[in-house]
């Protein structure tokens, strides 16, 4: 057996926005179609073929339209007020979102990549419901963390991606 450690520095982004954490989360599920995502994990689970997997891929995100799909949610404040019996814990959610297309850009060049990909972002409502913080891990700083080459312009894109996202949930309207 051996072992190997390798230290990098990742890059953590926090977007902070006056819009009400209610609606920073409306726009996210927007965004990334949840309201039709029903079944989709199973969908990627049981496809069978390339086509059949970027069909499925192509209806969720309207044929690219969209970057991202919506993968997960976990909210937090329910059982952290419950655990602490209190009411004061803000809307706290984690979305694991992605796009198996974007995935395979980075997987085929470092399988390592598939750990932190689908990405995920941090969104907490700021005290008295004056806005949100959004806040995610650069994907680069931990998928191509000293890495050059086609991996590392594939991460680069994803960041953009994932910036857009969160720019377009926390922009004052």
């Amino acid at each position: 057996m051996s072992k190997t450690t390798f230290s990098y520095q990742v890059q953590r982004v926090t977007y902070e926005t006056d819009v009400p954490v209610s609606e920073v989360l409306a726009r996210l599920d927007k965004a990334l179609n949840r309201a039709n995502s029903a079944g989709l994990l199973q969908k990627f689970i049981n496809t069978t073929s390339k086509e059949e997997l970027e069909s499925t891929i192509h209806g969720q995100t309207d044929n690219g339209v969209r970057d991202f799909m919506f993968i997960g949610q976990i909210r937090h404040e329910g059982w952290l007020n419950a655990y602490f019996d209190t009411d004061t814990y803000p809307p706290i959610s984690v979305y694991t979102l992605g796009n198996p297309l974007i995935a395979q850009t980075m997987i085929r060049h470092d399988t390592i990549a598939a750990y932190y990909v689908p990405p995920k972002i941090f969104v907490i409502g700021k005290p008295d419901d004056k806005g949100a913080k959004v806040i995610y891990d650069l994907p680069s700083s931990l998928i191509a963390a000293g890495k050059e080459g086609e991996l590392k312009v594939a991460a680069d894109r994803l960041d953009a991606k994932l910036e857009n996202l969160v720019r377009k949930i926390t922009a004052k309207l």
